[in-house]
């Protein structure tokens, strides 16, 4: 196929595919010689030259590419060559996939922090813990009087009561799994990871399947200065990346656009390959030298900066929970999909609310296709408000709140709900048509209470006030209206409050 180029003058070479393994790289003379803790393989290029880089130069780095062409290989590629020099500047990898499956069988590598992180806020937390090791490492070299991360372990060396740090890469696969459910926490802590990132030794490998605004925010993708890219779906995509059109060309799979820091020239680059076995020969070899051993306060450290509504040891529950809770009264309705239209929040915080609204005991489990129960009223979560709830108390409340009376009124606005106890009762009167199957019946309140009403052609629910209301009867079993003027019936003929009657 002929090498096609675009008005830029960039080419991109359309030859015959060919494969590179991972071993090519990090068992050649340049890579096994070089001193650099850093230095990563990433393939070679249509000259048959070997690609290394520096991700102490690079800084930090943006991957991007469609998938299926080889952008998750990349990264598996670059922590395979970090593992590879095994010696006290060894980096100490933090490794992010919420996919479960792209990292997994590094998870036995002594080079981890921490385990492995699968789940998207804690992956929120990790990044909040890392903006607070790169501000303590700031105050240590203040303290030291060194200017950065490469002269306080120059100071290490020389005085034995200075323990040399090491560098630390945080590798995200799929970017906005993480980024989508705690966005604003997210986008916070990178923006000053990659401010301070550099000066610290700490570096972020970020890896995204969209490159557009929406997937990738246009503040996180000016302040990543070292790019590559695999094949993207549009010339749009490639300019918002290099701008300038490019990587839509690509057709091989491994094929990449690589862009370092400091030059405006792209290199095409044929990425190379890693494979299980390849993992596990090098695994296999650091474990005999060294254990794996978890960090166990820098786990903690991230649980602390986790988001609260993602820690399942959390005092109660995600800032929104209130809001969910009554939003879910008000409108009758519990789901997923409901709270987060009405919520404005992704599809795994409403996931995780309603898990908490049903822990809570405040709607049913799921039954099917039949709508959630709403175990309590608007009114009695107020009074759950009103003290330190917990699920206990929420129980508690449900439990004194047995004897609830509910009466649905059918107006020309739509069906009316009124639910009160006996104690909000004032006074209720009863009439009965002597010569027919007819009755009234007339309930008074202490003070107004709220009631809702739901018109027939909405879903939306009307909230108003009242201080009695009166529903008409029929004198037989098979009337739900007959049912609450026997059940009030009931409560007057044991003089519950005959006081008022």
């Amino acid at each position: 196929m002929e090498n096609n180029e675009n008005k830029n003058g960039f080419v991109i070479e359309n030859k015959p595919n060919f494969s590179v393994s991972i071993k090519e790289l990090t068992e050649n003379e340049e890579f096994i010689n070089d001193n650099r803790a850093l230095l990563i393989a990433l393939g070679k290029d249509y000259s048959n030259n070997l690609i290394y880089a520096d991700l102490k130069e690079l800084q930090h780095l943006l991957i991007t590419g469609v998938s299926g062409y080889g952008k998750t290989n990349c990264l598996r590629s670059i922590i395979y060559s970090l593992m590879c020099k095994q010696n006290f500047s060894n980096p100490k990898l933090l490794l992010i996939d919420t996919k479960r499956i792209e990292f997994c069988d590094f998870e036995s590598t002594p080079n981890l922090l921490i385990p492995i992180i699968t789940e998207p806020g804690k992956a929120c937390g990790a990044l909040g813990w890392a903006v607070s090791e790169a501000l303590k490492r700031l105050q240590i070299f203040s303290d030291a009087g060194v200017h950065d991360f490469e002269g306080y372990n120059k100071l290490a060396q020389k005085q034995d009561d200075i323990e040399p740090m090491p560098s630390i890469v945080i590798i995200i696969d799929d970017f906005y799994q993480v980024y989508s459910n705690a966005p604003t926490e997210t986008e916070d802590s990178i923006v000053r990871l990659l401010q301070y990132g550099r000066i610290c030794s700490i570096h972020l490998i970020i890896a995204s399947m969209q490159a557009d605004r929406k997937f990738l925010p246009a503040k996180i993708k000016s302040l990543i200065p070292s790019k590559i890219s695999f094949a993207l779906r549009s010339s749009a995509e490639s300019k918002y990346i290099f701008e300038r059109s490019c990587a839509e060309r690509l057709t091989a799979v491994g094929d990449m656009i690589y862009l370092p820091l400091g030059t405006s020239v792209l290199k095409q680059v044929k990425c190379c390959y890693t494979d299980d076995e390849d993992v596990a020969e090098l695994i296999n070899n650091i474990n005999e030298q060294s254990g794996f051993e978890v960090n166990d306060n820098t786990d903690s450290e991230i649980l602390k900066n986790t988001p609260r509504y993602y820690n399942s040891d959390a005092d109660f529950t995600d800032s929104l929970f209130e809001k969910a809770v009554e939003t879910v009264l008000e409108y009758q309705r519990a789901s997923t999909s409901f709270l987060e239209r009405k919520l404005g929040v992704g599809f795994a915080r409403a996931s995780k609310l309603m898990d908490l609204l049903e822990e809570r005991g405040i709607i049913g489990p799921q039954e099917g296709t039949k709508p959630r129960e709403i175990k309590i009223t608007l009114e009695q979560w107020n009074r759950i408000k009103a003290s330190d709830y917990n699920s206990s108390t929420i129980e508690e409340t449900r439990e004194t709140a047995e004897n609830d009376i509910c009466v649905e009124k059918i107006t020309p606005q739509g069906v009316s709900t009124f639910i009160f106890s006996p104690n909000d009762l004032k006074k209720v009167e009863f009439s009965e048509a002597k010569l027919f199957k007819l009755g009234r019946l007339k309930i008074w309140f202490n003070s107004e209470i709220q009631f809702k009403t739901k018109p027939a052609n909405s879903d939306d629910v009307i909230t108003d006030s009242a201080n009695f209301v009166d529903i008409p009867f029929i004198k037989s079993d098979s009337d739900k209206y007959y049912s609450i003027f026997k059940q009030l019936k009931d409560i007057t003929d044991k003089k519950w409050f005959e006081k008022y009657l």
